[in-house]
């Protein structure tokens, strides 16, 4: 029997002692994770961990994925220096190395010794991290109020605060929006970003055309598309006085034309300052009475420089023509002087004075000049009754134009006394003459 040395008894007895230490957990180390996303804070899957040794980047000892509730872990790691990288493989998140380092050389390195567990968090930013914002009401200054005057310089501002963490949202890509029903919007523009998470639109308004403005972010590959609530502009202007009205260019306020003709009428705006006023929201007003006023069609700028508008009224339908001024935080009376036309209608009209009862008899005559179209005359019999006149019926007679306007009605009445007169409808022919009651002996 061969004998063993006492060298070698000591060597297999330091084997046996180092297999024993690997047995009962010398490397028995562990690290492990959470891997979230840093702008949700939710679990990660399928991002791949690599545990590489300190002494080189490419020294990969072991990689693995983190699972659906987004942990990884690394079993039974010797005693050394280890770096860790976090990179997702659907190109998704930006890769990092432990602990929110770009490369490997500023990477915080993790001593691993014993048995113990070493915690390596990691919060990736997403490539394409969309940034979902509130934009606050939009709110107006200007140079004289909160609603200006044309030509102030006004300024419309608004604030994008992430709905997420309440922080305000800098460096966002902000659009100014323009509309006039707040259904069909126009972008006119950026908006100006002060870098302090508030966006601005400043301009000077030229009319007075009513205008809502809003502020808006597109959808983007860092945003979500978003709009503020809309803030509405009604620029005002300062009307002092109106020169005129006056016919046909003239200094003269008063007409009298034939029927039908057109009646050029003029008048002039002026501002505070004694600057005429251009591009103002001027109508025209007709009355028949000078008391009552309605509203007619928009004056046009005869002269833009000047401030002059005009319109043209038609002899014969009303009597009073003026200008109205429609902004608002007018410190002056609103409508210009008014205008008188005049245009006298001539009507005849012949009937029987007696008549038998029940036979049918015409009443009828002409009109000079001619009606416009869609007017007739009315005519209207009174019977004696009980001592008293009392309507007995009205009628619209049947009409032809020729050089006058002709008309005609065939009627009936019953015994009795009766009287009729022709005259023309409405206000607008309150200088038109009418026939007087002429009587009827129905027996």
């Amino acid at each position: 029997m061969k004998k063993t040395s006492l060298k070698a008894l000591l060597l297999t007895a330091l084997v046996a002692a180092f297999v024993l230490a690997g047995a009962t957990g010398a490397y028995a180390a562990t690290i492990r994770g959470l891997v979230r996303d840093g702008y949700f804070s939710t679990p990660l899957s399928g991002i791949q961990v690599t545990l590489v040794e300190a002494a080189n980047a490419d020294s990969v000892v072991s990689s693995t994925t983190t699972g659906p509730d987004g942990r990884y872990q690394f079993s039974s790691v010797a005693d050394s220096t280890y770096y860790l990288y976090f990179s997702d493989p659907n190109g998704a998140y930006w890769p990092m190395w432990f602990d929110a380092e770009e490369t490997f050389d500023m990477a915080d390195p993790i001593d691993v010794s014993g048995s113990d567990v070493f915690l390596a968090n990691a919060d990736l930013s997403g490539v394409h991290v969309k940034i979902q914002s509130r934009l606050s009401t939009a709110t107006v200054s200007a140079d004289s109020s909160d609603v200006p005057l044309l030509g102030d310089a006004v300024t419309i501002d608004t604030t994008a605060t992430d709905v997420l963490w309440g922080d305000t949202n800098a460096g966002q890509r902000v659009v100014v929006q323009t509309s006039s029903n707040r259904i069909t919007w126009t972008t006119i523009g950026p908006a100006d970003d002060y870098g302090d998470g508030t966006y601005h639109y400043g301009f000077t308004p030229t009319t007075t055309d009513v205008r809502y403005i809003r502020f808006a972010i597109g959808e983007a590959s860092d945003s979500v598309a978003t709009t503020s609530p809309s803030v509405r502009i009604a620029p005002r202007m300062w009307p002092t006085r109106w020169e005129g009205a006056t016919l046909d260019g003239t200094s003269t306020a008063s007409l009298v034309a034939p029927v039908g003709a057109p009646v050029r009428i003029r008048a002039r705006l002026f501002d505070q300052n004694e600057a005429p006023m251009t591009g103002a929201n001027v109508i025209v007003q007709m009355s028949s009475d000078g008391v009552n006023w309605h509203d007619g069609p928009a004056a046009s700028a005869a002269a833009t420089l000047t401030g002059q508008y005009e319109t043209t009224g038609i002899a014969g339908l009303w009597s009073f023509y003026r200008f109205y001024y429609q902004g608002v935080g007018y410190n002056q009376p609103k409508a210009s002087g008014a205008v008188t036309i005049t245009s006298p209608w001539h009507l005849i009209a012949t009937a029987p004075t007696r008549l038998k009862a029940n036979k049918k008899t015409f009443i009828q005559g002409s009109v000079t000049p001619v009606l416009p179209a869609g007017v007739r005359p009315l005519v209207t019999v009174q019977w004696h009754v009980r001592g008293k006149w009392r309507t007995y019926k009205t009628y619209w007679p049947t009409t032809s134009v020729g050089q006058a306007t002709f008309f005609y009605k065939r009627l009936a009445f019953p015994k009795g006394d009766f009287r009729w007169k022709v005259s023309l409808p409405g206000d607008a022919y309150r200088f038109a003459t009418s026939t007087v009651y002429a009587p009827i002996k129905v027996r």
